[in-house]
């Protein structure tokens, strides 16, 4: 059900969109408690993901993962520092993250949901 969050923040970011000009968007987070609602939507995948998994998994199958987890940050992190000190990715990035950003939550709670195994997802049938 923690899917639901991103999906809202998603929703209530596009909608906010509609019939503004670029000049008159306010950020999203423009709060500690803004910052902190977008910290927590954004760690839900985490949470419905990780719980699980770390939980099946033995001690030792548990330190390779969170090492593995660990390095794949430090390459996204060097991937979006190369992404932000290129003029023309940061630039292009720029003009579309205002519907990019809220369109990527909605996609993350949706997986979330639908992997979840909440019961609102369309069962296969068997």
């Amino acid at each position: 059900m923690l899917g639901f969050v991103p999906i809202g923040f998603g929703v209530w970011s596009l909608w906010r969109l509609r019939g503004t000009e670029e000049t008159d968007r306010k950020p999203l987070a423009g709060s500690v408690s803004g910052i902190a609602a977008l910290a927590f939507a954004n760690g839900a995948d985490n949470i419905s993901v990780f719980t699980p998994l770390f939980r099946s998994l033995h001690i030792s199958g548990s330190a390779v993962t969170a090492a593995l987890f660990l390095a794949l940050i430090g390459l996204w992190c060097g991937i979006g520092a190369a992404l932000g000190a290129n003029r023309a990715a940061a630039a292009a990035t720029g003009r579309i993250a205002h519907w990019l950003v809220p369109v990527v939550f909605i996609g993350v709670g949706l997986l979330i949901v639908i992997d979840g195994g909440t019961g609102l997802a369309v069962r296969h049938a068997r």
